[in-house]
C-alpha cells in the first residue's frame, strides 16, 4: 500500500486480525464519516494567455462510514476488503479528465474536511458486451457489424457510399457537468470506399495500490496549468510538502502517467475502464461542408 498525503497530519495504514485500516492522526473530534464514490475532474478555462485547470471534487452515493476515535484525536478507518473496487479515468494531455474511486470524507469538528481515495488496480478479467450487434447508416451506404469476445470489442463493415471520411469512435462518458460529450477515442478511419474495422479492449493498468488523501477545500480554480506547478506530495503517512491546489496529473503521475511536461508524451492517458463512465462505440460517416451522419451502440463493462 503507497500513502500519497497532502494533509498537513500524519496518515498512515495498518493490518489487524486479517483487515486493513487507513489512519489520519491529529484530527480530534469528529462529526461525521462517509464513504462512496468519489470523483475529482479537471477542465481546462480561460484562454490562451491566461489559462487554468478548474478542478472540483465530488463524492457521489455517500453513506455512513463507521471509524474509531481514539483520545489522541487518530482517526481509523476499515478499508474495503479485497480485491477492492478498481479506479477509473483518463487524464488527456492537456491535464483534463477525470479519475472514479471508493472514497472516504471526514468531517471534522475544527479543521477542514478530509478525502481519502483508495486507488486500486484491476484485478480480475473484464466483462463486455454491446447493446446492438449493428450499426448502419442507410443499408446501402454503410453497415457494420459489432460484437464482443472474451472482453473485446470487434468492429468491422463497409463503407459503399459516396462519404468524405468514415469513423468508428469509442466514447467514454462520466457524465460530470463540464464534460457534457464526454471524451473520444478514434479507433479506425478510412477515407472513401472500403471496408473499416476495428479490436478494443477496456484499458486495466498495473501499479501499486494507493491511497491518495487531502483537502476538498484545496481543489478548485487555483490550480494553475501543471506544466508551472511546484507539488510535490511525501508519502508513507508523513506530514505534505505542499499542500496547495490539487489537480489530477497530482494523482496520474503514480499510476503510470508520464508527467505533462514530458516532451515524449502528447496522448491522452486512460487510468482505466470500468464503472462509473457510459461507453458507446460510434460509426460516424462526414459527408462534407460540417455534414455528418452517426450510428451507435451502447456497451457495458463489467
Amino acid at each position: 500500500m503507497h500513502l500519497i498525503s497532502y494533509l498537513k497530519t500524519p496518515i498512515g495504514y495498518l493490518q489487524s486480525n486479517g483487515r486493513e485500516y487507513i489512519t489520519v492522526e491529529g484530527v480530534g473530534r469528529m462529526k461525521e464519516a462517509f464513504k462512496g464514490t468519489g470523483v475529482l475532474y479537471c477542465s481546462m478555462q480561460g484562454n490562451s494567455s491566461q489559462e487554468i485547470l478548474n478542478c472540483q471534487f465530488d463524492l457521489q452515493q455517500m453513506t455512513p462510514a463507521k471509524y474509531i476515535n481514539d483520545e489522541a484525536g487518530k482517526i481509523s478507518l476499515e478499508l474495503e476488503a479485497q480485491p477492492r473496487s478498481p479506479c477509473s479515468g483518463i487524464r488527456t494531455s492537456t491535464g483534463e479528465g477525470y479519475v472514479i474511486s471508493p472514497a472516504f470524507k471526514l468531517d471534522q469538528t475544527r479543521g477542514p474536511n478530509i478525502v481519502l481515495m483508495t486507488l486500486a488496480p484491476r484485478t480480475t478479467p473484464y466483462n463486455l458486451t454491446v447493446e446492438k450487434s449493428a450499426l448502419t447508416i442507410s443499408k446501402d451506404e454503410v453497415e457494420a457489424t459489432v460484437t464482443s469476445d472474451a472482453g473485446e470489442l470487434h468492429c468491422i463493415g463497409t463503407i459503399s457510399g459516396k462519404t468524405k471520411t468514415a469513423h468508428l469512435i469509442l466514447n467514454r462518458n462520466p457524465e460530470l457537468p463540464v464534460y457534457p460529450s464526454g471524451f473520444n477515442q478514434t479507433l479506425s478511419e478510412i477515407k472513401g470506399q472500403g471496408q473499416i474495422s476495428a479490436t478494443w479492449k477496456p484499458v486495466a493498468r498495473s501499479f501499486e495500490e494507493l491511497i491518495f488523501a487531502f483537502y476538498p477545500s484545496n481543489v478548485g480554480v487555483n490550480a494553475l496549468l501543471p506544466g508551472t506547478m511546484n507539488i510535490n506530495a511525501t508519502t508513507i503517512g508523513s506530514n505534505a510538502l505542499n499542500p496547495g491546489a490539487i489537480n489530477l496529473d497530482a494523482i496520474t503521475n503514480y499510476l503510470g502517467a508520464p508527467g505533462l511536461g514530458d516532451p515524449q508524451e502528447f496522448d491522452d492517458y486512460v487510468i482505466g475502464d470500468g464503472p462509473g463512465a457510459n461507453y458507446t462505440v460510434r460509426l460516424r460517416i462526414d459527408r462534407g461542408l460540417g455534414r455528418h451522419d452517426t450510428d451507435e451502440t451502447r456497451l457495458t463493462i463489467t
